[in-house]
């Protein structure tokens, strides 16, 4: 409740790191105090990115922006892999 009392938007959840169980509380108590923007980070994955944004929605958040980095970017060429992205993008319009 302070951090909404302070007029900040969002709540930025790091690291995510497949805490799951975390993450729900966070969100529920987050848009319990009316901050209905949520940003989780750190260990997201291609794997994991789906869900992630799926639970943020199904407990309250309205927005939803994932930070992901490195494990969408080629090693060797430090360039993001579109496929990932594009995999991504696939799996989440499935489900939105």
């Amino acid at each position: 409740a302070l951090i909404a009392d302070m007029g900040i938007p969002s709540v930025k959840f790091y690291p995510l790191n497949n805490r799951l169980d975390e993450l729900i509380a966070m969100v529920k108590a987050a848009v319990e105090a009316g901050i209905t923007i949520f940003e989780p980070t750190g260990g997201i994955t291609i794997e994991n990115m789906a869900e992630t944004v799926r639970i943020c929605i199904e407990n309250g958040a309205r927005e939803v922006i994932p930070h992901i980095y490195t494990p969408f970017v080629d090693k060797a060429t430090g360039l993001t892999r579109i496929e990932d992205v594009q995999a991504v993008k696939a799996t989440l319009a499935e489900w939105l």
